[in-house]
């Protein structure tokens, strides 16, 4: 356990059956016009994307799939759909003078956008294919650090707010940490949570689904097209995997959405929230002017950017630290278990 009062706020949790809260004020700042993003990988496929919802919070979602990630052209047809998608959002952003948020499932879909970023951004025969994964990369080289509110996890949200009764680990599954939310009001919280783990919250399908409904269908696909089937054939096997995927990717978006109840309007904001927005909005606007000057993204920092990010993230853990223990009432009791609070009385 990482503190204390996390034990405790867990054996309550445990013992009340739902998920107790962990924090007095939120955290981070939720954008209203913040921009969900629900990724699904191919099996083995780890820089690709099979299906993805995107949408505003609050808002209905896009969807789009792509029969075989693996087929080149139907790839990249869905990155340049997202890129489109990207691109206005952050130009709405910077005209407003405000930074981009991006809110993903778990840290698994994270990670998946990290990957992807990664790979796209150092695309060479593409400019707009590498345009998207270059925005990308501003979301996911903010993610590593303290206070950031680039790329926000429902689960890493929820989890700085409440606390469940079950381990940390089994946390980051955003359909089980929904049932600790919001239990049956008649049965065991406990089978509640079994039924959630089946569900799909990552960015992988389940391996039986894979293997007994989704190949054969993608199989099917792949050989109407080697073989010149009619468009209507392929277009009927295309459909037959978007009726599979979109279902489980629709999904993980509303889940997405509901998290985000649990968090606006339930806490008065932390006083240390527009010092990180402010924060965020500079090094948005820092970001888009290299992009305007073409600055090229390394793949690796030489020593010497290496080491003023170091500075720069531990000068942010420390900050985030020590706002937190200004805002928050729970913060300030680990503060005083910590050692890092004293408290008494004063008397003359």
């Amino acid at each position: 356990m990482s503190d204390l009062v996390n034990l405790v706020g867990r054996l309550r949790a445990f013992d009340a059956g739902r998920a107790v809260r962990a924090a007095s004020h939120l955290q981070m700042v939720i954008q209203s016009h913040a921009l969900i993003i629900a990724p699904l990988a191919m099996a083995g496929e780890d820089t690709t994307i099979h299906a993805l919802a995107v949408g505003p919070v609050g808002g209905p979602p896009q969807i789009r799939v792509v029969p075989d990630p693996r087929v080149r052209e139907e790839q990249y047809g869905l990155i340049a759909w997202l890129g489109v998608i990207i691109e206005a959002y952050f130009q709405r952003c910077r005209l407003a003078g405000e930074f981009p948020q991006i809110w993903v499932s778990s840290g698994a879909a994270a990670g998946h956008l990290d990957i992807l970023a990664d790979r796209l951004r150092f695309t060479r025969d593409n400019p707009p294919i590498k345009r998207v994964g270059e925005l990308l990369t501003y979301a996911t080289e903010r993610s590593p650090v303290a206070g950031q509110q680039a790329l926000m996890t429902a689960t890493g949200a929820l989890s700085a707010h409440y606390c469940t009764g079950q381990q940390e680990g089994e946390d980051e599954h955003l359909g089980a940490f929904l049932v600790w939310l919001d239990p049956p009001a008649h049965g065991d919280i406990r089978r509640a949570v079994e039924q959630a783990e089946r569900e799909v919250m990552g960015v992988k399908t389940d391996p039986v689904f894979d293997r007994e409904r989704l190949q054969p269908l993608v199989s099917a696909y792949g050989r109407a097209r080697r073989e010149g089937a009619s468009v209507t054939e392929q277009q009927r096997r295309a459909r037959a995997i978007e009726n599979e995927l979109i279902p489980i990717v629709e999904r993980i978006y509303q889940a997405v959405q509901r998290a985000l109840t649990f968090l606006q309007g339930q806490f008065p904001a932390a006083g240390v929230l527009d010092d990180l927005a402010r924060r965020e909005a500079d090094e948005f606007e820092s970001f888009m002017r290299g992009r305007d000057e073409d600055v090229a993204l390394p793949y690796r920092d030489r020593p010497k950017a290496a080491a003023f990010k170091i500075s720069e993230r531990e000068r942010a853990a420390q900050n985030v630290e020590q706002g937190a223990l200004y805002g928050d009432a729970l913060a300030q009791a680990r503060g005083r278990l910590a050692g890092k609070i004293v408290s008494g009385r004063v008397s003359t």
